[in-house]
């Protein structure tokens, strides 16, 4: 099966798979404070989306290293094409790839969908892509 969710945090952790837990189910057992990047993707993948993808983990590992080992950071990766996901999926409203950066305070989120950012800029701009996400990320902590 797929990895349906990796957790990344520079590498100290190994990636989790959902294989007996669906995303909301780990979501659950997150802190309950905490900026969540969501990466959402089919299973097939262009250029595009997978360099959003690796920039975004870039950002992460390169800036939020110590706010993820607290897990006041999170990555979460998303196959849609994996039915444990359908909740959220469902939730979200995703039908292909996409990117979304949320504040979860006192158990309630708020949504940022960057994906038009992302896709505006992740190939043609990739340092302003970056920025962009730190940019985002550092604004909800």
């Amino acid at each position: 099966m797929i990895v349906a969710v990796t957790l990344v945090s520079c590498g100290n952790n190994p990636s989790v798979s959902t294989s007996d837990k669906s995303v909301e189910e780990l979501r659950k057992e997150m802190a309950a404070d905490r900026v969540e990047l969501i990466f959402f993707h089919n299973h097939e993948r262009c250029l595009t989306c997978t360099n959003m993808e690796k920039l975004t983990k870039e950002v992460v590992d390169t800036f939020f290293g110590q706010q993820v080992k607290e897990g006041k950071v999170v990555l979460i990766i998303v196959d849609i094409e994996d039915r444990r996901n359908r909740a959220i999926i469902d939730d979200y409203r995703v039908v292909w790839t996409s990117l979304y950066i949320n504040r979860w305070r006192g158990g309630t989120e708020s949504r940022h969908n960057m994906t038009e950012f992302a896709f505006l800029n992740v190939d043609s701009s990739p340092d302003r892509f970056k920025e962009g996400i730190r940019q985002k990320v550092e604004e909800l902590l």
